[in-house]
């Protein structure tokens, strides 16, 4: 009975971050993706609390397939969370880059 509260919260609590994420706007990227990766840390945390939920309620092959699945499901998703974690520091660099060769030229700029 609580397994099935824990689930559905889970699930609200990763559904309330990725909408977070859409309401800044477009230029901030960084806050954006940061909420979607926690999104999707949430589901990683909800993937293997499902792979803990079929293997006390499965038996059989039907546990060895679910098991399967459901290993395969957190693999793709750490998968996805370590390319989501890539792509935030290489976007994090960049502008910090450009904000630094920017915030340099407009210092030896004379106006």
């Amino acid at each position: 009975m609580w397994t099935v509260a824990i689930v559905i919260g889970l699930v609200g609590i990763g559904v309330l971050l990725s909408f977070f994420s859409k309401s800044f706007s477009e230029d901030k990227v960084g806050i954006r993706v940061l909420f979607l990766m926690f999104g999707l840390l949430i589901t990683i945390i909800l993937s293997k609390i499902m792979d803990i939920i079929i293997k006390e309620n499965s038996s059989g092959s039907m546990l060895d397939k679910l098991s399967s699945l459901s290993s395969t499901v957190f693999i793709v998703l750490v998968t996805l969370f370590s390319f989501f974690i890539a792509y935030f520091l290489i976007t994090y660099t960049v502008s910090t880059i450009k904000a630094a060769k920017e915030a340099k030229r407009k210092k030896w700029k004379i106006e």
